[in-house]
């Protein structure tokens, strides 16, 4: 399907196709494999929360950076 297809979809429809998509995934017999650079990042993360390097903030402090 291309781009072009998918547009002449409404909002609607493209979001009922994701969704069958995103389930589509999770009744396939196979695991679906992270790429190896998913571990490293994670790893990385873990590592500054160890450490007391990571910053954390709420989700109202979230939704206010966003509206600037």
């Amino acid at each position: 399907m291309k781009k072009a297809d998918l547009m002449k979809m409404t909002s609607q429809e493209r979001l009922e196709l994701m969704e069958q998509i995103w389930d589509s995934f999770t009744t396939e017999d196979g695991e679906i494999q992270s790429p190896p650079w998913h571990e490293a990042v994670l790893a990385e993360r873990r590592q500054d929360v160890a450490s007391g390097e990571a910053g954390f903030i709420t989700l109202d402090e979230l939704r206010a950076l966003n509206k600037g």
